[in-house]
């Protein structure tokens, strides 16, 4: 497999030429058909004719019911995804560290792309419940909102994981112990075990979030739900502070999850939280599991939700305080991730490789809510772009930036055993562009289309 990564045709070849002719028969075939976009519930239309792919990428909305567009949430998926790339390429591959030190804190700083992605699909997959409490829309469907967000997001992990697997045992790096990892990995559910975190760790790192998504999924009706109950009607007296205690206890739960595992790890001695002794163990287990449930950063995600519809699509903010509003949180974010970053690397949490655990970070805040508060930053973010100017929105709209965002699941999954076959960080990252598109285009696709029929034929509830 080396061989063949490394064998890369040379520029100008007859090889890059027919190539270079597929894919643009390709993109000419997908100009005739509708284009789905992540994160959406109805196709978006995409013009025809003989235009170039960025130029269409132009045309790609982010439809929603009430008439919104969101475009540059994609900017944002690929800042995420590029935050992560980079942090793994310091890790695995060359990169010219030496040449540019002063760059390497923030490459160490890139595991925190995560946390937007976390924030995004907080707001994302929270935004129909938010319009149903607020504008009383159609509750979501629980059947739909699940059959949806797994064709969304299985396809690609089984592929990735069964592929993986193969290699690996071909290798002779697994034995019949690991099967019961491999069924708890199958159901998402990898984060409870310690083996079987191991083995995600064995086959791909960063499949560990997708367990940490799943299982928000899986809970996350039930909250909007008991939010809602909670919070009573819009007209009723103190509606909004009811929202925004709703809020603040999802907040508090996740990081008293933390305090709970920092006690684990010092006080009692378990290396990893969840293994602890006693009635500790098991509750870590169910609300913690191995890295944390990041319901903190979630939740963010949800509460920028609720301010959307409330002032963006409700119109309850003029486009002078929008403006205002979105010019505050820019700075507040450049300032607070700038602190974020002195803050981690100060109390040693961008030291070597294993970031998640407690170790070295005895008497730091850090531990409780260091992680929350950055989510914070990128939640400052979020909202500046959500409200802000259309420059802002342009520059995170732009074609290049949205097309490694709608492909940036598929950049995600692969990238890291690219990464570690490839030790060279051009090859490396052509490589994982290229595997990502055909994996976006030839299994996220197909299922993504899938999904958009499924919301057709389902009704609200």
């Amino acid at each position: 497999m080396n061989a063949w990564l490394c064998g890369i045709p040379r520029p100008g070849s007859a090889a890059v030429r027919q190539c270079a002719h597929g894919m643009s028969a390709l993109a000419r075939r997908m100009t005739e058909r509708e284009t789905i976009v992540p994160g959406t519930t109805a196709p978006v239309s995409r013009s025809q004719g003989d235009q170039g792919v960025f130029t269409r990428l132009r045309s790609l909305k982010l439809p929603t019911p009430s008439g919104h567009d969101l475009p540059a949430l994609d900017g944002l998926r690929a800042l995420a995804i590029l935050l992560v790339v980079w942090y793994h390429s310091s890790a695995f591959i060359d990169w010219p560290h030496n040449a540019f030190p002063f760059l390497q804190p923030v490459a160490a700083f890139g595991f925190t792309g995560v946390l937007l992605f976390f924030v995004l699909s907080g707001f994302l997959l929270f935004l129909p419940y938010a319009r149903a409490i607020l504008l009383h829309d159609p509750w979501p469907s629980v059947k739909q909102f699940y059959r949806r967000r797994a064709l969304r997001i299985l396809p690609v992990y089984f592929t990735v994981v069964t592929l993986l697997t193969l290699l690996v045992a071909a290798a002779g790096h697994l034995s019949a112990q690991t099967a019961l990892s491999l069924g708890l990995a199958a159901l998402l559910a990898h984060n409870l075990s310690t083996d079987a975190t191991n083995l995600i760790n064995l086959l791909d790192g960063p499949l560990w979030t997708l367990a940490i998504e799943w299982q928000f999924y899986l809970v996350l009706p039930c909250l909007a739900l008991a939010l809602a109950r909670f919070a009573g009607v819009p007209s009723r007296r103190g509606f909004a502070v009811r929202l925004l205690i709703a809020l603040a206890a999802l907040v508090m739960v996740g990081l008293a999850t933390r305090v709970l595992a920092a006690f684990a790890f010092f006080s009692l001695d378990a290396r990893v939280p969840m293994t602890a002794h006693g009635i500790v163990g098991p509750l870590l287990r169910l609300f913690y599991g191995y890295y944390g449930r990041y319901l903190e950063v979630f939740a963010l995600g949800m509460g920028l939700s609720l301010l959307y519809v409330t002032w963006i699509e409700r119109g309850a903010l003029p486009r002078r305080g929008a403006a205002w509003l979105s010019g505050v949180a820019l700075a507040a974010f450049g300032a607070s991730f700038l602190c974020c970053l002195v803050w981690a690397e100060r109390t040693h949490v961008l030291m070597g490789y294993d970031l998640w655990t407690f170790a070295r970070l005895n008497g730091s805040p850090w531990i409780v809510i260091g992680i929350w508060v950055t989510g914070l930053c990128f939640a400052f973010l979020l909202l500046a772009v959500l409200a802000g100017p259309p420059l802002l929105q342009r520059v995170f709209a732009v074609p290049p930036l949205r097309f490694i965002g709608i492909i940036s699941y598929s950049v995600y999954a692969w990238h890291l055993p690219i990464f570690k076959l490839t030790r060279s960080v051009l090859p490396a990252l052509l490589v994982t562009l290229l595997v990502a598109i055909a994996s976006h285009y030839l299994i996220e696709r197909p299922f993504l289309s899938r999904r958009i029929s499924l919301s057709d034929k389902l009704p609200h509830r």
